[in-house]
């Protein structure tokens, strides 16, 4: 009879490792989504206060490209945790009653 003790270690590292790759890309997404409301806030600002307009250009390019990153990571993120579930679900099944 196979051990179940293999299964849930696979299975809690593949979640821990899932969970913290979803926490550093959520991470750095909001960082870019931060970034371009800045740029949008300097915007503003300097149309509302002397009439002088300060454009800061090539955002789109930056949040579209951590845009695709995100998804990536997100789909990876997301693979490990529910691998990690699958295994630990192998290790309670596969345990001697």
């Amino acid at each position: 009879m196979l051990s179940s003790q293999p299964f849930s270690a696979i299975g809690l590292s593949a979640n821990i490792l899932g969970t913290i790759i979803l926490a550093l890309d959520v991470k750095a997404f909001f960082r870019i989504v931060k970034t371009t409301l800045d740029a949008h806030q300097i915007f503003i600002d300097s149309w509302m206060s002397n009439g002088n307009v300060y454009g800061v250009t090539g955002m789109d390019k930056h949040l579209d490209g951590q845009s695709l990153k995100s998804s990536f990571w997100t789909v990876i993120g997301l693979g490990l945790n529910v691998l990690g579930f699958v295994f630990q679900l192998l290790g309670v099944l596969l345990h001697p009653k």
